[in-house]
C-alpha cells in the first residue's frame, strides 16, 4: 500500500507546490489518511501476533511472534516518515533528504550490529528506536512549514489515535480472555479481526475521521453496502 501511495505522492506534492503552494497541507492530509489505516492495522498486529503466526505458519514459527510484535511497533512509528522524503524532494530539498537518510541509516547499521550480539528479537526491537530517530530528524525539518508544526501535526493525527484505540478493543479482549486463544484459536482470531474492523468504523464515525468520507464515496457505488455501513 505504501509503495502504491509513494508512486503518486511525489508528482502530487510537486504539482501542489508548483501550482498552489499548498504541498504542506496535502502532505498533512495524506498523513492523516495513511495513519488512519496503518496505525490500527499494525497496533492490532502487535496484539494478535501469536494467533496470526500460528494460524498462517504453524507452531514451528512461534519464535517469529516477538519479531512480528516489534516490527509492527516499529511500523507504527515509521508510518510518520514514509512520505517525508517524497515531500521534501518534491519541494527541491534533495540535499536535506540525503543527509537525513544517511544519518538515520548509519544509526540503523550501528544499533543493528550491536543488537545482533544479543538476539534476533533485539535486532527487531531496535528498529523502533531507528524510526524514532528518523521521525525526529525529518520533523525537525518539516516544522519549518507552518502547517506541519508539531502542534498542528499532533492535532491532525488525534482522530487516527482514536480509531487505533477503538480498533484494538476487541483484539485486546480476545487476547485477554483466559484460554480463548489456546483452545479456540481460529474462531477467536476471526472474532478479533471482525471486532477490530467494527471498532475502526465506530471510532471513525465518533471522531469523524477524514477517511470516512473517502470510504463513503467508494461505498456510494454500492447502495446497499453504503446503507449498512453508514446508515
Amino acid at each position: 500500500m505504501v509503495g502504491a501511495i509513494n508512486g503518486v505522492a511525489f508528482p502530487a506534492f510537486a504539482r501542489e507546490h508548483r501550482e498552489t503552494g499548498t504541498a504542506p497541507q496535502l502532505f498533512l492530509r495524506s498523513l492523516i489518511y495513511l495513519t488512519g489505516i496503518s496505525w490500527p492495522f499494525f497496533a492490532a498486529g502487535v496484539l494478535l501476533a501469536f494467533p496470526i503466526i500460528r494460524v498462517l505458519f504453524g507452531s514451528q514459527w512461534d519464535a517469529a511472534v516477538p519479531l512480528m510484535r516489534w516490527l509492527c511497533a516499529a511500523a507504527v512509528v515509521g508510518t510518520l516518515t514514509y512520505q517525508c522524503n517524497q515531500f521534501l524532494v518534491a519541494l527541491g530539498h534533495v540535499g536535506t533528504v540525503t543527509r537525513i537518510e544517511l544519518q538515520y541509516q548509519l544509526f540503523r547499521v550501528g544499533v543493528t550490529i550491536m543488537a545482533a550480539y544479543y538476539s534476533v528479537a533485539a535486532v527487531a526491537a531496535v528498529q523502533v528506536l531507528v524510526y524514532v530517530v528518523a521521525t525526529a530528524l525529518y520533523y525537525q525539518r518539516l516544522r519549518s512549514y507552518e502547517p506541519l508544526s508539531i502542534r498542528n501535526c499532533a492535532g491532525a493525527l488525534t482522530p487516527s489515535v482514536a480509531v487505533t484505540v477503538t480498533t484494538c478493543i476487541a483484539p485486546a479482549m480476545v487476547v485477554a480472555w483466559p484460554g480463548l486463544i489456546e483452545h479456540r484459536m481460529v474462531p477467536a482470531l476471526c472474532v478479533a479481526i471482525a471486532g477490530g474492523c467494527a471498532g475502526w468504523l465506530v471510532g471513525a464515525r465518533i471522531v469523524r475521521h477524514p477517511l470516512l468520507d473517502e470510504f463513503r464515496r467508494i461505498a456510494s457505488r454500492f447502495p446497499r453496502c453504503s446503507r449498512i455501513l453508514f446508515g
